[in-house]
């Protein structure tokens, strides 16, 4: 069973995911800087930073996977994996704000002329998006979750079918 939850988080399928993620806000950034801002930014600069921020979470998808495999939100177990829940929210946060702005400083110095403070940046960023984060950490959960409790409900019908045709193969007998 397990095999068959690996191949589904594939990295091919999270690379793609994050892509059209990265894209898809890169686009609402373009058009929201462009109608309320002074200061226009270039298409490719904003993509590129948008494509950072989902490319870094996919990096860190594969951790977010095992922890809800291992920690999942069950009747006995709930509290213990809320509590594991909560600690690494904190660590992919921090380390997806890492990656994030170190992809950033990378491209704001490539792709334009503002100096770039990681310290500073990584401060801000941590604690002004932690609500985003946090929402980020636990849709991935909950897909996770959604995803696993599905195949487990299909498996479990499957296997009271067979049953049923057993147990008519046997009357049939």
């Amino acid at each position: 069973m397990m095999a068959r939850r690996l191949r589904v988080a594939s990295p091919l399928g999270i690379f793609l995911i994050a892509t059209i993620l990265g894209l898809l806000t890169g686009l609402q950034a373009y058009n929201y800087v462009a109608l309320t801002s002074e200061h226009k930014q270039p298409f490719i600069v904003l993509v590129s930073l948008n494509l950072t921020y989902w490319y870094s979470w996919a990096l860190l998808v594969p951790g977010v996977l095992w922890m809800a495999r291992h920690f999942r939100f069950e009747r006995n177990t709930w509290p213990r994996a809320a509590v594991f829940h909560c600690l690494a929210l904190f660590v992919f946060t921090a380390a997806h704000v890492a990656l994030a702005t170190s992809a950033r400083g990378v491209i704001l110095d490539a792709l334009t002329e503002r100096s770039f403070d990681w310290w500073s940046y990584f401060r801000e960023r941590f604690f002004l998006n932690l609500d985003w984060e946090m929402m980020t950490y636990w849709a991935i959960v909950a897909v996770v979750h959604a995803l696993d409790y599905h195949r487990e409900s299909q498996e479990r019908e499957l296997t009271a079918a067979q049953l049923q045709a057993q147990l008519a193969e046997a009357q049939l007998e």
